[in-house]
């Protein structure tokens, strides 16, 4: 049963829906919107802290490119077991800057992952064979990397450079160039993750001028306004984001509307954000959370409505960097009628 406005799917390219009366979900009609040895570089490439980390990431890549001994430097973002490059020197041979892969198929997985110094390794005489089948999957022969960690110690990123030829330098003025800006790195990054929980609160805040008036969240115009926001936050950072659905199920008056919707907010504790996408939805936006996390906050917003005499019914996805926060919502709502299908045991056809 279709309990809230569905987006267009229209297929690849996702748009504005056509039919009377649904919410327009495209994001952008939202109003709030050589073989010598270098010299050794500068050890204070950029100052501790700057106001935006893609910034400091391309300066970094950039600065080190300069002195000319990897042929690729790389600032990775690590969450949730995902990698995502979102910053890399002019060679764009080795990853492709927002094109995320598994971190476990990345040589910083094996390499940086468990130190908090800077390395340097030749990997054509590694003895590890996963790491030197990854070497020659990449084509690279030499890496020197750091990784970069929150003030709790948490992995979030990592900086690194690759070269494809033998490298005859003395890497220690760049081991003590990593060291010091991986420093840098950490904190920039760390600022903005930090930065980034700041601006969920208020963005929730600016979509409640568009309330609904039976349960006081977000309606679906403040809906569209967080899909916006999170994507650009999630697009900026490399953020992992979830979106889950909510079918209330039997709800009969006013006053169960509004009760189930107070129990779904305190259940997600903060942890999401809410708003009332249809008659019997609502919407929770996960930012910053693994599908792990979204995917047991849905468990237990939707026990906790059957306990309250409900058939409510929970569906969620993770936006992807290709697809963006539409098709995100889209897929929840797939798997929001799938599983109100299964629950009345009628076979859902898709």
């Amino acid at each position: 049963m279709h309990t809230g406005p569905r987006p267009s799917r229209g297929g690849r390219h996702r748009g504005a829906s056509k039919r009377p009366g649904k919410l327009s979900v495209s994001l952008d009609r939202f109003t709030n919107r050589g073989e010598t040895a270098p010299a050794d570089p500068v050890l204070s490439v950029l100052p501790s802290a700057a106001p935006d980390f893609r910034d400091t990431a391309r300066s970094t890549v950039a600065t080190f490119a300069a002195g000319g001994t990897c042929s690729s430097w790389l600032v990775n973002r690590i969450a949730d077991e995902v990698y995502t490059p979102l910053a890399a020197s002019v060679d764009p041979g080795v990853l492709a800057v927002d094109q995320p892969i598994p971190f476990g198929d990345s040589i910083c997985h094996d390499v940086v992952r468990h130190r908090t110094d800077a390395v340097s390794l030749d990997l054509s005489t590694t003895r590890d064979p996963v790491l030197a089948a990854k070497a020659d999957g990449f084509g690279i022969k030499h890496y020197a990397g750091i990784a970069l960690r929150n003030p709790r110690g948490e992995l979030i990123g990592s900086l690194c450079g690759f070269t494809e030829r033998d490298l005859r330098t003395d890497m220690t003025g760049w081991l003590r160039a990593l060291d010091t800006q991986g420093v840098s790195l950490s904190r920039s990054l760390s600022a903005d993750l930090q930065r980034a929980a700041g601006d969920r609160r208020a963005d929730l805040d600016a979509a409640r001028r568009s309330t609904d008036a039976t349960t006081g969240l977000p309606d679906r115009h403040g809906w569209g306004l967080l899909l916006a926001r999170e994507e650009e936050r999630a697009a900026r950072l490399a953020e992992q984001v979830g979106v889950v659905l909510v079918d209330l199920g039997t709800v009969f008056t006013t006053r169960s509307a509004r009760r189930a919707a107070h129990a779904v907010v305190e259940t997600a504790g903060g942890r999401a954000q809410v708003a009332r996408t249809g008659p019997r939805q609502l919407g929770m936006l996960v930012g910053g959370g693994s599908a792990t996390t979204v995917s047991g906050i849905a468990a237990d917003v939707g026990e906790v409505l059957r306990a309250g005499g409900t058939n409510a019914v929970t569906g969620w996805a993770m936006r992807t960097r290709l697809d963006g926060m539409i098709d995100a919502w889209w897929r929840a709502e797939d798997a929001l009628l799938t599983n109100r299908s299964r629950a009345l045991q009628i076979p859902h056809a898709r």
